[in-house]
């Protein structure tokens, strides 16, 4: 008897954590913002359902539980069934919603630009409550140890920690602009980029400032991603580098600056790691992923995608077992060989994309500028 029940026990924690394995509830899928999804996906791909939303859309899919929640310019949070495409429900929100939603057993969270920040039931799309920050807020939440970490915009320039439950305000810290780049957390620290050019590392509980790192440029939407003990950022604007930082001090661990550096701004997306690599986008007239060796920081290889759109920041790279994943701003997805950079399969799906992918039991999830949201497998 007693070998029976170690042996349920065993199997349900095994088919709980095939359960975990299998969503990407949040912006760049888990705390760390790796956009690793952990699982093979063999090109090429068609689309299986799409659906259209009345407004454009920024906001970046994310998958929980068999929906695929995302907001949109026209206001709206949507949850849609992750097999057919087909709406579970919807909220009105207010105002736009670029914010990607970050999805857990107690609820919907995320952000709007009317300077509201909400927590929805995920099953019938009704309020559990909000928090007003009065910003124009984009950045996507983080939920971690019972406890909202999100930043807030114009005219705000804090980065806040809010009870999960409750919404209630535990902390703020004044990161001297605004944030609209996501948070990322690794050992109870959470890391977050401003608009002042700094990256934050602040305690989860108290929100002290363990310490920041100058990039020098404004970071806008990358979002810091963390992996093997570094943290990855890439500014973008007038900087066109990629810093990798250690998580405990923010020491520069190496840098690297593209060699197709211009005098014009350059739109990046964030950084997606893997276990030896790292990739990202990155350039204007010609925008390319590159892969950068974790270690050394020196370039493996480089991909063209095509230029960029004129909204400051670019779709992310979404990493496979067997393939790297990511779409041009004009909406032509591409999947690349992950070890020698080949072009492997191409398509256009969209006319404009700025949001990221989101791999999900080998469907891939994407949404369109012009409103649209697809799956592909």
């Amino acid at each position: 008897m007693k070998r029976l029940f170690a042996l349920t026990l065993v199997c349900l924690f095994l088919l709980s954590s095939i359960c975990f394995a299998a969503d990407w509830p949040m912006f760049r899928k888990d705390v760390e913002r790796s956009g690793n999804s952990g699982e093979y996906l063999q090109s090429p791909l068609s689309v299986k359902w799409e659906f259209k939303a009345s407004g454009k859309i920024v906001s970046s899919p994310t998958v929980f539980d068999g929906k695929v929640y995302v907001g949109s310019r026209d206001g709206n949070v949507y949850a849609l069934n992750a097999q057919t495409g087909k709406s579970i429900w919807s909220f009105e929100a207010g105002d736009w919603v670029d914010s990607s939603c970050t999805v857990t057993n107690d609820g919907v969270y995320f952000s709007c630009r009317n300077g509201l920040f909400y927590c929805l039931d995920s099953e019938t799309g009704e309020v559990k409550w909000q928090y007003e920050t009065m910003g124009t807020d984009s950045s996507s939440p983080l939920v971690v140890d019972g406890k909202v970490f999100c930043g807030s915009g114009f005219e705000n320039k804090f980065i806040y920690a809010l009870d999960a439950k409750l919404g209630i305000l535990l902390w703020q810290t004044d990161t001297q602009q605004m944030v609209y780049s996501s948070p990322a957390y690794s050992q109870g620290k959470v890391y977050v980029g401003s608009n002042d050019g700094y990256v934050y590392c602040l305690d989860e509980n108290s929100g002290t400032v363990k310490w920041k790192y100058n990039t020098g440029s404004e970071l806008y939407y990358s979002t810091p991603a963390i992996g093997n003990d570094k943290l990855y950022i890439a500014p973008g604007k007038f900087n066109w580098k990629v810093y990798a930082l250690n998580v405990n001090s923010g020491s520069v661990a190496w840098e690297y600056e593209v060699e197709d550096k211009k005098e014009t701004p350059t739109y990046v997306s964030s950084v997606a790691v893997a276990q030896n690599s790292i990739f990202f986008v990155s350039g204007y007239e010609k925008q390319y992923i590159y892969c950068i060796d974790v270690n050394t920081g020196t370039l493996k290889w480089k991909g063209l995608l095509g230029a960029a759109l004129r909204y400051g920041f670019a779709s992310s790279p979404c990493i496979t077992e067997d393939m790297i994943y990511v779409c041009s701003s004009k909406g032509t997805l591409k999947a690349f060989d992950p070890d020698s950079g080949e072009l492997q399969w191409e398509e256009m799906i969209a006319k404009g994309v700025l949001s990221s992918p989101a791999i999900v039991n080998q469907v891939l999830y994407i949404s369109a500028f012009d409103g649209t949201v697809y799956a592909l497998e």
